[in-house]
């Protein structure tokens, strides 16, 4: 289960949104501004789409919110349009910040060869 998990998020999501997140980072001038309003609810052709319950975790808060997946318009991708990356890569429960996943990485990134690593990643970030 875990092999199939990597190669879906190796071999499928994380290409499919490349593009997308560029593209969010653009709009939202890597992450300074909020993101546009999301589109209406996708209609969806193939008949197979599937309603999920996502939490989205943010600075302080959770959300529920529901979203409609399907192979036309998946889940990672509605996600990442709302700012947030998802915790698995068809049907996520969870879902978080991405300004608090970067603040998470710089924060890694900074932490192990200093005691100053706090300040540095909050000034850097």
């Amino acid at each position: 289960k875990r092999t199939s998990q990597w190669h879906q998020w190796t071999d499928v999501v994380i290409p499919s949104l490349l593009k997308p997140y560029l593209e969010y980072k653009r709009v939202t001038k890597s992450g300074r501004m909020s993101p546009p309003a999301p589109e209406a609810n996708h209609m969806c052709k193939c008949n197979t789409s599937r309603i999920l319950q996502v939490t989205l975790a943010t600075w302080s808060s959770f959300r529920n919110v529901s979203i409609t997946a399907c192979p036309c318009h998946p889940s990672a991708l509605q996600l990442l349009n709302l700012g947030y990356f998802p915790c698995a890569p068809n049907r996520p429960n969870i879902a978080f910040d991405l300004n608090l996943l970067e603040l998470i990485t710089l924060q890694l990134c900074n932490g192990t060869p200093n005691i100053t690593a706090w300040a540095e990643t909050l000034e850097t970030f």
